[in-house]
């Protein structure tokens, strides 16, 4: 659960430039404990409690929320490259979103102790554009519910 809300932030970070000062902002608007916040903060480095993965997804969700317009821009890009069989980054804003997922993805992994994982370029690319459909599920009214359901199946 908690490698999966990593993604969904790392994603909402790559594709609306949302920094973790904003992600903690978000936090304390919505008055998510503070061990929550220091997970978000290393999430690498703290464990959270199953009661607490449910308050990140009220963050993630909120994000998704708020970043709604840009998060349908990005898919309907895709969609219409995919259709005319263009390469993925003929759109700035696509091209520029799996770059900064595969960016941030790569550092994140190798700051992770331990992590012998291994992950293709193509896998990667296919994780951030199944990570920004979701997105648009997790954008709408309904996008916490969504989530929630998204995590108990992990």
């Amino acid at each position: 659960m908690k490698n999966y809300l990593n993604l969904v932030l790392l994603a909402l970070e790559s594709l609306a430039d949302i920094g973790s000062q904003a992600i903690i902002t978000t936090a304390v608007t919505l008055n998510v404990e503070a061990p929550v916040i220091a997970a978000i903060q290393n999430p690498n480095e703290v464990q959270i409690e199953p009661a607490q993965t449910e308050a990140i997804a009220s963050i993630c969700s909120y994000l998704a929320q708020q970043n709604q317009e840009l998060i349908r821009r990005a898919v309907e890009a895709w969609e219409q490259l995919a259709q005319q069989n263009r390469p993925i980054d003929d759109v700035p804003l696509i091209g520029d979103y799996l770059d900064k997922f595969c960016q941030k993805y790569s550092r994140t992994l190798a700051e992770s102790e331990g992590s012998d994982e291994q992950i293709s370029p193509n896998q990667l690319t296919d994780l951030a554009l199944k990570l920004l459909v979701d997105l648009l599920f997790y954008s709408s009214p309904l996008g916490f519910n969504r989530l929630c359901r998204a995590l108990e199946s992990t």
